[in-house]
C-alpha cells in the first residue's frame, strides 16, 4: 500500500512539473523582432479587422505602451531600451458608418508569454551596446 502512495505521489508532482516546463516562456535576445499573427476575419460584410501591438515589461501588464495599430498580420518592433519585454495583440473590429470605419468593440489584449494566445509563448531580452572604447593608441 505504501509503494502504491508513493507511486501516487511521483506521479502527481511529475504531473504538476510538466505543464509548467512546456509553457515556459522563451527569451530571444534581439534588437529587433517581427511579430506576426493568424488573421480574424471580420463578422460581416462592411466590416473589417485591425490589430493594435503592445509592448509592457516581462511581469508587469499594467501600463502596456501601444506600438501600433493597422491591418497587417506583421508588425516589426525595434527596442530602443534595455531590458525583458513582452508583445501584446489586441483585435479590434471596425464597422463602415457612411464611408468611414469607426471602432465598436475589441478583445482582450492576448500577450506572447500566455501559451493560450501564443502556441510557444516567448518575449524578447535586450541589450543597449556598450560604451565606445577610448584612449585608443599604440603602445
Amino acid at each position: 500500500m505504501k509503494t502504491l502512495f508513493y507511486l501516487f505521489v511521483a506521479l502527481a508532482s511529475f504531473l504538476l512539473v510538466l505543464p509548467a516546463a512546456a509553457t515556459a516562456v522563451e527569451y530571444h535576445v534581439a534588437n529587433q523582432i517581427t511579430l506576426t499573427w493568424d488573421v480574424t476575419p471580420p463578422n460581416n460584410a462592411g466590416e473589417k479587422i485591425e490589430y493594435a501591438i503592445y509592448i509592457a515589461p516581462s511581469g508587469d501588464k499594467s501600463t502596456p505602451v501601444k506600438l501600433w495599430q493597422g491591418p497587417l498580420l506583421e508588425y516589426t518592433v525595434t527596442l530602443t531600451d534595455e531590458g525583458l519585454f513582452i508583445f501584446g495583440l489586441e483585435t479590434i473590429r471596425l464597422i463602415d458608418n457612411n464611408g468611414t470605419f469607426e471602432e465598436v468593440s475589441k478583445a482582450a489584449i492576448g500577450w506572447s508569454d500566455d501559451p493560450v494566445v501564443a502556441p510557444a509563448p516567448f518575449g524578447v531580452r535586450h541589450y543597449l551596446p556598450p560604451g565606445m572604447g577610448s584612449g585608443f593608441g599604440v603602445k
